[in-house]
């Protein structure tokens, strides 16, 4: 797993922005914007962006991702902008050393196993895999962060940037149901401050800073209005209190879900909230039981609701274990059961990754967290790949010094803190 390097402000820079390649990557993108607008070729405007991502220093395409997710910007195909991002970042590692830095935990080898069920089943079933793939992506990149310490720092540092930024713009109008100007979703907005919340005991902010900083986004999270955001808050906030296990973050969600529903109705009166949109979620979830009943082994594929279309919101299903037994069947619930406990046990001694899993679970008991430009799988999938370099002992003139009274001891220890 990636640990965050303890890296001096000035390298830091230096290793994400290396000025002449991001000058150039800028200068390319916006050549290729400009080409668009006034010779309206596609084909020129799309080489010159793919030479601005080819250009554009490595470890900045995973924050360049995330900060054009939720973006209508030109695309190739059925893959958009952010897809082409999320491709370049995985080929290009691929075609460096640092390939070779990728490790694959536990975890990572059932969510191969997961998604290649995944592909099993959508195949033979509807043959449009696009809805997959887009998923795939966000999980490969999650996977290949686990290669560059800087990378995880630089997406840590726009998940919390990204956060303010709409929390901030929003406070004028902090009455009104925060969407977000880039997200423009309560939902993904939510689990993005959520997860900025998180990451912020990772990052190197004076005490004063973080209170600040804590305050606007928990008032960012009150402004989305929405229930599964603020049950998730609860969730984590109790997950806090008690020891962290590997089946907590599965179980605890499904604990605290029978009272949170009973007081839905009371929530939703008090704020005034849209009480239709909690039965259209009961009635998404009855009705992906029946399909799943259907196929209860294989499901129907990731792509069921473009070959099986239903009377209910287009059949989007929202909870996200109901969605996979749609989709994959009871085989790919199992599979993905397990890598989240594997997961939820890798990040145990990382409290910003495991809350995460914990509260996206959390969210997903009424949301559908995985489909293509979906800023929660994304961060599902990378969050939980970036991990707190663990503290090692200040090093003295002294301890420079070859221990020569034990020595294989003393390499042993030097392993362990690594």
């Amino acid at each position: 797993m990636i640990e965050i390097a303890r890296t001096t402000p000035t390298r830091l820079t230096t290793e994400l922005f290396a000025p002449v390649r991001f000058l150039f990557a800028v200068v390319a993108g916006l050549a290729g914007a400009l080409a668009r607008e006034l010779t309206g070729s596609p084909f020129l405007a799309e080489a010159l962006w793919a030479l601005a991502l080819f250009v554009l220093p490595l470890p900045l395409l995973p924050a360049l991702l995330l900060v054009t997710m939720r973006l209508e910007l030109p695309g190739l195909g059925e893959l958009g902008f952010s897809d082409l991002v999320a491709v370049f970042y995985v080929v290009r590692l691929t075609f460096s050393s640092r390939i070779l830095d990728v490790r694959l935990s536990p975890s990572h080898l059932v969510l191969i196993v997961f998604f290649g069920w995944a592909v099993l089943t959508t195949a033979p079933q509807s043959g449009m895999m696009w809805p997959l793939v887009h998923i795939m992506l966000y999980a490969v990149v999650g996977v290949a962060l686990t290669h560059s310490p800087t990378a995880g720092t630089g997406l840590l540092w726009t998940v919390l940037g990204l956060a303010l930024f709409e929390t901030i713009v929003h406070l004028p109008d902090m009455l009104t149901r925060l969407h977000g100007v880039v997200l423009a979703d309560p939902a993904q907005l939510g689990a993005l401050l959520i997860a900025a919340l998180l990451v912020v005991p990772l990052l190197p902010l004076p005490p004063n800073g973080r209170i600040a900083v804590r305050g606007l986004l928990l008032a960012g999270i009150a402004a989305t209005q929405t229930r599964s955001v603020w049950f998730a808050l609860c969730v984590v906030a109790v997950a806090m209190l008690l020891p962290r296990r590997w089946h907590l973050p599965v179980g605890l969600p499904l604990l605290m879900a029978p009272p949170a529903l009973l007081a839905a109705a009371q929530v939703t009166a008090l704020f005034k909230l849209n009480g239709e949109s909690l039965d259209l979620r009961l009635q998404s979830i009855s009705e992906g039981l029946r399909k799943l009943s259907e196929k209860p082994i294989t499901g129907h594929g990731w792509a069921f609701r473009d070959v099986s279309p239903t009377d209910f919101a287009n059949g989007i299903i929202y909870n996200l274990w109901v969605h996979l037994g749609v989709a994959t069947g009871l085989v790919g619930v199992a599979l993905f059961v397990l890598y989240v406990c594997l997961l939820s046990s890798e990040t145990a001694r990382n409290p910003s990754a495991y809350f995460f899993v914990t509260a996206i679970l959390a969210m997903s008991l009424t949301e559908v967290p995985f489909y293509g430009g979906s800023v929660i799988a994304l961060l599902f999938f990378a969050l939980t790949s970036v991990r707190r370099e663990p503290d090692r002992p200040v090093r003295t003139a002294e301890a420079e010094q070859p221990d020569t009274t034990s020595g294989l001891a003393g390499s042993g220890h030097r392993n362990a803190t690594r």
